[in-house]
């Protein structure tokens, strides 16, 4: 009998490497907050004006840390600190948008519950803005350029987005799209009206989309800048990135224990000397 009749009949397998892999989670707050306030410095000291410093200073404002189920996360969270701070994210890790946020949401309704997380800017017309009517009118700028027609509301998530200071701008800042934006706009920006809201502006502008405290959907927010404690940064994770740092810490792991047992020797050769 040969092994290939001997073999057991399997009728299901994971069609799925584990570098393809997904996971949605709150970011580990780490040293974060610190980057993030030195990355707001690092802009603000290329500001000539004083009453434009201070506006982009108020708007970026900080993040701070809180806890979570095993260690300490991310807390506060708006449009602008998100594109800011995905600047000093590490490769595999990115700004949760929203598919990712709802399948996630999906299979564990609790996911995030009690927390806002931002998944993206809703732009909506094509001119004419009333909501956030400057930086409304940049990212339509961007969004042509790379040919997005925006006859439907159209959903960005913040991974394909950067900022740039503009003395025109309420906040001093606008949105831009990144260089690889560019290159990725056309099959990473999606039409808002293809997934389900329970919030959804009347109006013409641009609006930050995220899932509410509540569990709910919301595409209307008109707060570019508002930010409070109950703001949490989600990121999409791939396997390879989780991989990656498994064995990174699998590492460090295995350097301790040495370190360890060389100080153990150190120490019985002293105390027999």
């Amino acid at each position: 009998m040969n092994k290939k009749s001997m073999a057991k009949n399997i009728y299901s397998a994971c069609a799925t490497r584990p570098e393809e892999v997904v996971t949605c989670a709150a970011l580990d707050a780490g040293n974060y907050p610190q980057l993030y306030s030195e990355r707001v410095k690092s802009i603000l000291g290329t500001i000539k004006y004083e009453g434009l410093r201070e506006k982009v200073k108020q708007t970026l404002g900080s993040f701070e840390e809180r806890d979570g189920e095993d260690e300490k996360v991310l807390a506060q969270s708006s449009p602008y600190r998100l594109v800011v701070l995905q600047d000093i994210l590490p490769k595999g890790k990115i700004l949760v948008a929203r598919p990712r946020l709802e399948i996630a949401k999906l299979n564990n309704p609790d996911f995030m519950y009690g927390f806002y997380v931002d998944c993206g800017l809703n732009l909506v017309g094509e001119a004419g803005y009333q909501v956030n009517s400057f930086q409304a009118e940049e990212l339509t700028k961007d969004l042509r350029q790379v040919g997005i027609n925006l006859t439907n509301p159209k959903l960005t998530p913040y991974s394909i987005l950067t900022y740039s200071v503009d003395g025109n701008s309420p906040s001093g800042l606008v949105f831009k799209l990144s260089e690889q934006g560019k290159d990725n706009a056309k099959s990473l920006i999606l039409n808002a009206g293809d997934f389900n809201w329970d919030y959804f502006p009347s109006n013409n502008g641009l609006f930050r989309a995220c899932l509410g405290r509540g569990g709910y959907w919301g595409a209307d927010d008109d707060g570019l800048r508002n930010s409070n404690d109950y703001g949490r940064v989600v990121v999409e994770t791939t396997g390879e990135a989780m991989q990656k740092n498994f064995e990174g810490l699998q590492r460090e792991t295995t350097e301790l224990l040495v370190r360890q047992q060389k100080e153990r020797q150190d120490l019985i050769a002293r105390l027999q000397a």
